[in-house]
């Protein structure tokens, strides 16, 4: 088990690097949690969390099966596919309990991938080069291992709020991620209200009010903290996952299955198959009942966290993220959430 973890650990500061037909660091995640699970089947049963996370999961299975005459066979299977992984990165939160080791090794893995921004935004600024193989094209902003501002962005929140390292707020800046900037205040605000300090708050707003003006800029629209394409192109995303869930409000379209029911949307894409807010990903590919179950499985996890102000802080800021990005259902956050929960008793 020892070694799976240490793949594992290994496998999430590389990040898209890792990245084949399937992620590398799903099938070690799986791995490992397969093997957890049956070794400790009746402690995960006795879990609080097990029945909020067994009911979503249902209902996941339940919204594809009642639209299964909606999609092929191989759409079937690939949406599937990703409900296992789900509940792979959601059996993290059983052997972080038993395993210290995993929230040790998640904040340094976020280190590395801080310390590889860096490298990436001196050496390797433009990364245009990266829409030949379906990825945004960014210039000057730090992507990292991630190759996205907005994921890199919310995963050094994570290490920041985690760590109180430094670096974490240097490498946040260079993102240029607005979504990142408003989730990093709602993290402080939680912290300050749970540490009954204002100051906290203020300091870590000044903090970024000063280092604004101060980012460098290039003549591209990425560094431009004003930018209205993406604005424009998010609203737009929102209105077509209202439309979509219109179509079937209750049950939804199906679990992952997103993609399928958009217009426009190249199978190679990797941002089509979510929307660009992760609540409504849930109500539009789930419906109602989904979005009813889902938030039930996220209130648990915040009461399980509630005497962890750190773990309530990161939680507060990657839902604040998930309304412009599908942050709740990006691997790697799922890996750091579940990891933290399970380990919110141990000190860093």
């Amino acid at each position: 088990m020892n070694y799976l973890v240490f793949i594992l650990l290994v496998l999430f500061p590389l990040g898209q690097l890792a990245r084949t037909s399937f992620l590398f660091n799903d099938v070690a995640v799986g791995a490992v949690v397969f093997i957890y699970a049956i070794r400790n089947f009746s402690k995960i049963v006795r879990d609080p969390i097990t029945k909020p996370l067994v009911l979503w999961v249902l209902v996941m299975a339940g919204s594809l099966l009642i639209n299964i005459s909606n999609y092929s066979y191989s759409q079937i299977l690939a949406a599937f596919f990703y409900q296992l992984r789900f509940l792979a990165y959601s059996g993290l939160y059983f052997l972080a309990q038993s395993h210290p080791l995993l929230k040790r090794g998640i904040i340094l893995g976020i280190i590395l991938v801080g310390v590889a921004g860096i490298l990436q935004y001196l050496l390797l600024p433009d990364v245009s080069f990266l829409s030949a193989f379906d990825w945004d094209d960014h210039y000057y902003r730090l992507v990292s291992t991630f190759l996205d501002p907005g994921f890199t962005g919310v995963i050094l929140l994570i290490g920041l709020v985690a760590s109180h390292n430094p670096l974490f707020f240097i490498v946040i800046m260079l993102t240029y991620s607005r979504a990142t900037y408003l989730a990093y205040l709602f993290s402080f605000a939680v912290l300050a209200i749970y540490q009954k300090s204002v100051k906290v708050f203020v300091i870590a707003a000044l903090a970024l009010a000063i280092a604004l003006p101060l980012l460098p800029k290039s003549t591209g629209e990425g560094t431009k903290l004003s930018r209205e394409n993406s604005i424009y192109a998010r609203i737009n995303n929102w209105k077509e996952s209202i439309s979509i869930w219109q179509k079937s409000p209750i049950f939804g379209v199906g679990y992952n299955t997103y993609r399928y029911v958009r217009t426009g949307v190249t199978a190679q894409s990797h941002s089509g198959a979510g929307a660009d807010s992760s609540i409504l990903f849930v109500l539009a590919t789930t419906g109602v009942v989904g979005l009813l179950t889902y938030l039930y499985l996220l209130l648990t996890m915040a009461r399980l966290g509630k005497n962890n102000p750190t773990f309530l802080a990161i939680m507060a800021g990657v839902f604040v993220h998930s309304w412009f990005n599908n942050t709740l259902f990006y691997p790697f956050v799922l890996e750091c959430l579940w990891v933290l929960l399970g380990s919110r008793g141990e000190s860093t």
